[in-house]
């Protein structure tokens, strides 16, 4: 995707607000944890994380809007959206972006059901890292040229 192109511009606008949203009301003043249950910035992400505090990080005294793992995918998008225009188009990209792609999300599977049968523990870092290479390879394939004729056969 090129600097010149108006699609880049509106993905790196809308990342980037995704990105600042999520961080919660804590990065916009000091308040307390009633007024983060109720906020907006809560409200928006309800529907799709589960906004556990426990799994969350924290913005002065509340938690961010989103867990750990979805403040990586969309913070790791948002520096995709960033550094796309200097990752080269070649044929590398355009062969291996979807095996790494769902290599990722399985990482993540993997991750959310060991936890879940106990398993392995994982933390806040763990999470954020796994939903870092997600919204990364995410954004990495969305901007790879022709992705219409990518296939897990090239």
């Amino acid at each position: 995707m090129q600097l010149s192109s108006p699609l880049y511009w509106v993905l790196l606008i809308i990342s980037g607000s995704v990105f600042v949203i999520a961080l919660g009301p804590g990065l916009f003043g000091d308040i307390t944890f009633a007024e983060w249950f109720v906020s907006w910035q809560r409200s928006l992400f309800e529907t799709v994380c589960h906004q556990q505090p426990l799994r969350s990080f924290y913005m002065g005294e509340v938690p961010m809007a989103v867990c750990s793992r979805c403040i990586g995918i969309y913070g790791g998008f948002f520096a995709g959206s960033l550094i796309l225009p200097i990752i080269p188009q070649h044929k590398f990209r355009s062969r291996y972006i979807i095996p790494i792609l769902l290599s990722v999300l399985l990482l993540n599977l993997i991750d959310v059901v060991a936890y879940a049968l106990s398993i392995w523990d994982n933390t806040t870092y763990s999470r954020l890292m796994a939903g870092m290479l997600l919204g990364f390879s995410a954004v990495t394939t969305i901007g790879t040229n022709n992705i219409t004729q990518i296939s897990l056969r090239s």
